[in-house]
């Protein structure tokens, strides 16, 4: 008897967990991927945070230098994608 349906062809498999996140950080890419903005479009709004001195934009941090990479907060994340305005700046 020939399978009726594509859920009888295929092996049932459990789903994969995602190992543990080991930084409190995202990534422009994980960023992207949570808000399901194209990762230019975030890479814009960082640099408009920077550019108006945390007035508008996606607040984030660079490393090192200014060709380091960002890391965003997903609190900071999920505030820009409501519409927020950024948090002030923590003391260093």
């Amino acid at each position: 008897m020939a399978p009726t349906s594509l859920a009888e062809t295929e092996e049932v498999r459990p789903p994969v967990e995602s190992p543990a996140p080991t930084s409190p950080f995202l990534t422009v890419v994980e960023a992207a991927a949570h808000s399901r903005y194209h990762p230019q479009t975030l890479y814009t709004a960082l640099r408009e945070y920077v550019q108006t001195n945390g007035r508008s934009g996606l607040r984030g941090s660079q490393t090192a230098s200014r060709s380091g990479r960002w890391r965003i907060r997903p609190a900071d994340l999920e505030a820009w994608m409501a519409g927020e305005k950024p948090a002030k700046r923590r003391p260093a």
